[in-house]
């Protein structure tokens, strides 16, 4: 099963299969090698994949616990900026919104997954650091200058730089 993409896009690798199921609600263009997946419930008009799994849930008469409200909520927070598509997207869309806010979610954990996306201008602090890092292998170490960021990032930097430190050693 694929979900939130579909066989035959350039960011899915080719799987081996007799059938392969697609829950997606991007355009379905793609359709795998042979032109059809055999299973497809893909919604163009909604705003979020995690609407349609949601909605698909919910027509089984699956519980939903906090853990997996939480996802959902974060897929739909994620698939429209932020919620800044929602007032165009589909009524399911809004209408998950409301019913997961209005029950149990871990909004610390939400709000942990936020902060660890990596937007344009982090990735672009990060790239240069990474790029411009000062070896010492004689002392073990490496300098890598950052400019002011989340402090988190330079754990990445330094992360970075041990895979660095054992690629080297082969």
């Amino acid at each position: 099963i694929t979900v939130d993409c579909q066989d035959g896009e350039s960011n899915v690798t080719p799987l081996p299969r007799r059938e392969l199921a697609a829950i997606d609600h991007h355009r379905a263009e793609c359709g795998g090698p042979k032109g059809k997946d055999t299973l497809r419930e893909v919604r163009s008009d909604y705003g979020a994949c995690s609407t349609i799994l949601w909605s698909m849930l919910k027509d089984a008469g699956f519980e939903l616990d906090r853990v997996l409200s939480s996802a959902l909520y974060y897929g739909l927070y994620m698939d429209t900026v932020a919620f800044k598509s929602l007032a165009s997207a589909h009524s399911k869309d809004q209408e998950m919104r409301r019913e997961l806010e209005s029950g149990e979610l871990d909004r610390d954990g939400i709000e942990e997954l936020k902060r660890a996306n990596l937007n344009a201008e982090t990735l672009r602090i990060l790239g240069k650091a990474i790029s411009e890092l000062h070896f010492y292998h004689d002392y073990h170490f490496a300098v890598a200058q950052a400019q002011p960021c989340d402090p988190n990032i330079l754990g990445v930097v330094s992360d970075r730089y041990q895979v660095v430190q054992n690629e080297e050693a082969f």
